[in-house]
């Protein structure tokens, strides 16, 4: 901005700079769209005592056909393998997402969240996985056991994981490379797909 006897000022925004709203100074995260909610302990103890314990809800499961899934690269599918993980061919492309084959999700086998149904498809009838995207690192979503016979059944050609913010160092320190992190609002592209990182 300038006039007439004043001095030439420049007015810029430097918001590239800041660190984007949902990370907090202290080196946490916190979500945008709804509040915090700070309970003690004691309440959560209560709520899993008290909670409603209903039966796990028995319906019949379809068998699979691994040696179709191994070989299809023509007709598009999605399978549904256990909780959140799924296969998805498409185009030649096989992406596996939050993989978890173990019977626990726990760090420990002999104690945490047990699963109600093996896995749809065995982790070995799997076809080469091209990409898998992990949603976050509860247990149930990143499975230390299975990212690790993932990236062994595939050592020479590895699938590209697709994580999210402050993941990369725990693939890091399994020896796993071929990672991207991902923090919310980014994205990124792989063989013509493009993976977002967005909050949920």
């Amino acid at each position: 901005v300038s006039s007439t006897g004043a001095q030439a000022l420049e007015v810029r925004s430097d918001t590239q700079s800041l660190p984007p709203k949902h990370h907090l100074p202290d080196g946490t995260f916190r979500n945008n769209h709804h509040p915090a909610i700070n309970k003690p302990g004691s309440d959560l103890l209560k709520w899993w005592w008290n909670r409603e314990r209903s039966e796990p809800v028995s319906f019949p499961l379809d068998n699979n056909d691994p040696q179709f899934l191994r070989k299809n690269e023509l007709v598009p599918t999605m399978t549904w393998i256990g909780h959140a993980t799924l296969l998805i061919q498409y185009d030649g492309l096989n992406i596996l997402t939050d993989p978890h084959f173990t019977e626990r999700a726990s760090p420990f086998k002999f104690i945490g969240p047990r699963r109600f149904t093996p896995p749809g498809l065995a982790l070995t009838d799997l076809p080469r996985i091209d990409l898998v995207v992990l949603s976050h690192n509860h247990y149930d979503h990143l499975d230390e056991g299975t990212i690790k016979q993932l990236y062994s059944r595939q050592a020479d050609q590895p699938p590209r994981f697709f994580v999210p913010l402050r993941q990369k160092q725990w693939f890091d320190d399994l020896g796993i490379p071929n990672v991207v992190e991902l923090d919310w609002g980014e994205n990124a592209d792989y063989k013509g797909w493009r993976v977002h990182a967005v909050p949920t």
